[in-house]
Protein backbone atom coordinates (compact mmCIF):
# COMPACT_ATOMS: atom_id res chain seq x y z
CA UNK A 1 0.00 0.00 0.00
CA UNK A 2 1.59 3.25 -1.13
CA UNK A 3 1.05 6.88 -0.25
CA UNK A 4 2.91 10.21 -0.35
CA UNK A 5 3.02 12.54 2.64
CA UNK A 6 4.89 15.64 3.73
CA UNK A 7 6.47 15.67 7.18
CA UNK A 8 8.76 18.46 8.44
CA UNK A 9 9.12 19.71 4.86
CA UNK A 10 10.22 16.31 3.51
CA UNK A 11 8.21 14.47 0.87
CA UNK A 12 7.95 10.86 2.08
CA UNK A 13 6.67 7.89 0.11
CA UNK A 14 5.45 5.03 2.30
CA UNK A 15 4.99 1.52 0.92
CA UNK A 16 3.53 -0.49 3.80
CA UNK A 17 2.07 -3.91 4.49
CA UNK A 18 -0.90 -2.51 6.42
CA UNK A 19 -3.34 0.33 5.81
CA UNK A 20 -3.23 1.72 9.36
CA UNK A 21 -0.34 4.15 8.79
CA UNK A 22 -2.05 5.68 5.75
CA UNK A 23 -5.22 6.34 7.73
CA UNK A 24 -3.09 7.78 10.52
CA UNK A 25 -1.30 10.16 8.11
CA UNK A 26 -4.41 11.29 6.19
CA UNK A 27 -4.00 14.95 7.17
CA UNK A 28 -0.45 14.95 5.79
CA UNK A 29 -1.16 13.63 2.29
CA UNK A 30 0.88 15.40 -0.39
CA UNK A 31 0.03 15.23 -4.09
CA UNK A 32 3.23 16.86 -5.36
CA UNK A 33 4.61 15.25 -8.51
CA UNK A 34 8.20 15.63 -7.33
CA UNK A 35 10.29 12.60 -6.43
CA UNK A 36 10.15 11.81 -2.70
CA UNK A 37 13.01 12.85 -0.42
CA UNK A 38 12.51 9.67 1.61
CA UNK A 39 11.18 6.31 0.43
CA UNK A 40 10.19 3.70 3.00
CA UNK A 41 9.17 0.14 2.24
CA UNK A 42 8.44 -2.01 5.25
CA UNK A 43 8.80 -5.74 5.76
CA UNK A 44 7.66 -8.16 8.43
CA UNK A 45 11.17 -7.98 9.87
CA UNK A 46 10.71 -4.26 10.53
CA UNK A 47 7.55 -5.08 12.48
CA UNK A 48 9.20 -7.90 14.43
CA UNK A 49 12.21 -5.71 15.27
CA UNK A 50 9.88 -2.98 16.53
CA UNK A 51 8.13 -5.48 18.80
CA UNK A 52 11.50 -6.47 20.30
CA UNK A 53 12.32 -2.80 20.94
CA UNK A 54 8.96 -2.38 22.66
CA UNK A 55 9.76 -5.32 24.94
CA UNK A 56 12.98 -3.57 25.97
CA UNK A 57 11.15 -0.35 26.79
CA UNK A 58 11.05 0.13 30.56
CA UNK A 59 7.67 1.87 30.34
CA UNK A 60 5.89 -0.87 28.37
CA UNK A 61 5.24 -4.24 29.98
CA UNK A 62 6.63 -7.15 27.98
CA UNK A 63 3.22 -8.81 27.77
CA UNK A 64 1.70 -5.61 26.39
CA UNK A 65 4.52 -5.29 23.85
CA UNK A 66 3.96 -8.88 22.76
CA UNK A 67 0.29 -8.12 22.09
CA UNK A 68 0.82 -4.91 20.13
CA UNK A 69 -0.74 -5.17 16.69
CA UNK A 70 1.42 -5.49 13.60
CA UNK A 71 -0.13 -2.43 11.98
CA UNK A 72 0.66 -0.23 14.99
CA UNK A 73 4.21 -1.57 15.19
CA UNK A 74 4.67 -0.97 11.47
CA UNK A 75 3.67 2.66 11.96
CA UNK A 76 6.26 3.05 14.72
CA UNK A 77 8.91 1.45 12.52
CA UNK A 78 8.09 3.93 9.75
CA UNK A 79 8.41 6.89 12.10
CA UNK A 80 11.74 5.51 13.29
CA UNK A 81 13.01 5.39 9.72
CA UNK A 82 11.84 8.94 9.09
CA UNK A 83 13.50 10.23 12.28
CA UNK A 84 16.76 8.42 11.48
CA UNK A 85 16.91 10.07 8.08
CA UNK A 86 15.93 13.61 9.01
CA UNK A 87 18.23 13.63 12.05
CA UNK A 88 21.00 14.17 9.50
CA UNK A 89 19.20 17.30 8.27
CA UNK A 90 18.97 19.48 11.39
CA UNK A 91 15.90 17.73 12.78
CA UNK A 92 15.25 16.13 16.16
CA UNK A 93 12.32 14.25 17.70
CA UNK A 94 11.76 15.06 21.37
CA UNK A 95 9.26 13.27 23.60
CA UNK A 96 7.21 16.22 24.80
CA UNK A 97 4.08 18.28 24.25
CA UNK A 98 4.29 21.33 21.99
CA UNK A 99 1.70 24.05 22.44
CA UNK A 100 1.47 27.40 20.69
CA UNK A 101 -0.02 30.71 21.78
CA UNK A 102 -0.10 33.99 19.88
CA UNK A 103 2.11 32.64 17.11
CA UNK A 104 4.93 31.16 19.21
CA UNK A 105 5.48 27.61 20.40
CA UNK A 106 6.52 26.21 23.77
CA UNK A 107 7.69 22.65 24.32
CA UNK A 108 6.97 20.94 27.63
CA UNK A 109 9.27 18.05 28.49
CA UNK A 110 8.91 15.52 31.31
CA UNK A 111 8.82 11.81 31.97
CA UNK A 112 5.68 9.94 30.91
CA UNK A 113 2.79 10.40 33.31
CA UNK A 114 3.85 13.75 34.75
CA UNK A 115 1.11 15.62 32.90
CA UNK A 116 2.50 17.32 29.78
CA UNK A 117 -0.68 17.09 27.72
CA UNK A 118 -2.79 17.86 30.79
CA UNK A 119 -0.88 21.12 31.22
CA UNK A 120 -1.12 21.92 27.51
CA UNK A 121 -4.91 21.54 27.67
CA UNK A 122 -4.93 24.22 30.35
CA UNK A 123 -3.56 26.59 27.69
CA UNK A 124 -6.54 25.78 25.49
CA UNK A 125 -8.89 26.35 28.41
CA UNK A 126 -7.26 29.63 29.40
CA UNK A 127 -6.40 31.13 25.99
CA UNK A 128 -9.16 29.63 23.85
CA UNK A 129 -8.62 29.74 20.09
CA UNK A 130 -5.44 31.77 20.55
CA UNK A 131 -3.69 28.55 21.60
CA UNK A 132 -3.43 25.08 20.09
CA UNK A 133 -1.55 21.86 20.64
CA UNK A 134 0.86 21.23 17.77
CA UNK A 135 1.79 17.74 18.92
CA UNK A 136 0.86 16.05 22.17
CA UNK A 137 3.70 13.57 22.47
CA UNK A 138 6.34 13.42 19.72
CA UNK A 139 6.94 16.75 17.95
CA UNK A 140 9.89 17.26 15.65
CA UNK A 141 12.14 20.29 15.96
CA UNK A 142 13.95 21.63 12.91
CA UNK A 143 16.71 24.23 12.76
CA UNK A 144 16.23 26.66 9.86
CA UNK A 145 18.50 29.71 9.53
CA UNK A 146 19.32 29.77 13.26
CA UNK A 147 15.66 29.50 14.19
CA UNK A 148 13.99 26.43 15.70
CA UNK A 149 10.62 25.39 14.29
CA UNK A 150 8.20 22.90 15.84
CA UNK A 151 6.39 20.58 13.45
CA UNK A 152 3.31 18.54 14.07
CA UNK A 153 3.24 14.92 12.95
CA UNK A 154 0.55 12.22 13.14
CA UNK A 155 2.69 10.30 15.64
CA UNK A 156 1.40 12.17 18.64
CA UNK A 157 0.33 9.80 21.42
CA UNK A 158 -2.93 8.10 22.32
CA UNK A 159 -5.02 11.27 22.37
CA UNK A 160 -4.21 12.14 18.76
CA UNK A 161 -3.40 15.78 19.51
CA UNK A 162 -1.60 17.27 16.51
CA UNK A 163 -1.74 19.95 13.83
CA UNK A 164 -0.19 19.77 10.36
CA UNK A 165 1.76 23.00 10.70
CA UNK A 166 4.99 24.46 12.00
CA UNK A 167 5.46 27.27 14.53
CA UNK A 168 8.66 29.03 15.71
CA UNK A 169 9.81 27.61 19.05
CA UNK A 170 10.28 30.20 21.77
CA UNK A 171 11.25 28.00 24.76
CA UNK A 172 11.63 24.50 26.16
CA UNK A 173 10.22 23.96 29.62
CA UNK A 174 10.95 21.11 32.01
CA UNK A 175 7.69 20.36 33.75
CA UNK A 176 7.09 18.93 37.21
CA UNK A 177 4.07 18.70 39.48
CA UNK A 178 3.74 21.07 42.40
CA UNK A 179 1.03 22.50 44.63
CA UNK A 180 1.91 26.07 43.67
CA UNK A 181 2.68 27.42 40.21
CA UNK A 182 6.17 28.83 39.71
CA UNK A 183 8.59 29.16 36.81
CA UNK A 184 12.23 30.17 36.46
CA UNK A 185 14.85 30.20 33.74
CA UNK A 186 17.56 27.55 33.85
CA UNK A 187 20.92 27.16 32.14
CA UNK A 188 21.71 24.81 29.29
CA UNK A 189 23.96 22.92 31.69
CA UNK A 190 21.09 22.38 34.12
CA UNK A 191 18.65 21.26 31.44
CA UNK A 192 20.79 19.32 28.98
CA UNK A 193 20.79 15.85 30.57
CA UNK A 194 17.05 15.87 31.31
CA UNK A 195 16.17 16.92 27.78
CA UNK A 196 18.62 14.47 26.20
CA UNK A 197 16.84 11.66 28.07
CA UNK A 198 13.65 12.56 26.18
CA UNK A 199 15.25 12.73 22.73
CA UNK A 200 14.77 10.12 20.04
CA UNK A 201 17.19 7.24 20.52
CA UNK A 202 18.39 5.86 17.23
CA UNK A 203 19.42 2.24 16.78
CA UNK A 204 21.97 3.37 14.18
CA UNK A 205 25.27 4.22 15.92
CA UNK A 206 26.37 6.27 12.92
CA UNK A 207 23.59 8.77 13.57
CA UNK A 208 24.06 9.31 17.32
CA UNK A 209 26.53 12.18 16.92
CA UNK A 210 24.12 14.01 14.60
CA UNK A 211 21.31 13.78 17.14
CA UNK A 212 23.51 15.12 19.93
CA UNK A 213 24.75 17.93 17.70
CA UNK A 214 21.18 18.89 16.80
CA UNK A 215 20.20 19.03 20.47
CA UNK A 216 23.15 21.25 21.38
CA UNK A 217 22.30 23.66 18.58
CA UNK A 218 18.64 23.75 19.57
CA UNK A 219 19.49 24.50 23.19
CA UNK A 220 21.73 27.34 22.04
CA UNK A 221 18.85 28.95 20.18
CA UNK A 222 15.94 28.76 22.63
CA UNK A 223 15.45 29.61 26.29
CA UNK A 224 15.10 26.91 28.93
CA UNK A 225 12.76 26.97 31.92
CA UNK A 226 11.68 24.83 34.83
CA UNK A 227 7.96 24.91 35.68
CA UNK A 228 6.34 23.57 38.81
CA UNK A 229 2.58 23.53 38.36
CA UNK A 230 -0.77 22.26 39.52
CA UNK A 231 -3.79 21.53 37.35
CA UNK A 232 -5.53 24.88 37.64
CA UNK A 233 -5.89 27.11 34.53
CA UNK A 234 -3.72 29.69 36.30
CA UNK A 235 -0.77 27.35 35.66
CA UNK A 236 -1.01 28.19 31.97
CA UNK A 237 -0.90 31.92 32.73
CA UNK A 238 2.15 31.54 34.98
CA UNK A 239 3.93 29.49 32.31
CA UNK A 240 3.08 31.80 29.43
CA UNK A 241 3.85 35.05 31.25
CA UNK A 242 7.13 33.61 32.49
CA UNK A 243 8.36 32.65 29.02
CA UNK A 244 6.77 34.98 26.46
CA UNK A 245 9.16 37.93 26.47
CA UNK A 246 12.55 36.19 26.47
CA UNK A 247 14.75 35.76 23.42
CA UNK A 248 18.01 33.85 23.45
CA UNK A 249 20.90 35.51 21.66
CA UNK A 250 23.86 33.30 22.49
CA UNK A 251 24.96 30.30 20.46
CA UNK A 252 27.15 27.45 21.75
Amino acid sequence: MKGKYKFVGFLVEIDSNHYFVHRQCADYVCNELADPSITIKTTQKDIDDERERAKENDIIEKSAAENMSDDHLESLAIYRRICDTISQHNCLLIHGCAVSAYGKAYLFVADSGVGKSTHAKLWLKRFGNRAEIINGNNPILKIVNNEVLVYGTPWCGREGLNQNKCIPLSAICLLKRDKKNHIHEISTTDGYAKILRQCYKTSDPNKVSGIISNLRRILSLVDLYSLGCNREPSAAVVAYEGMKNKTKNTIL
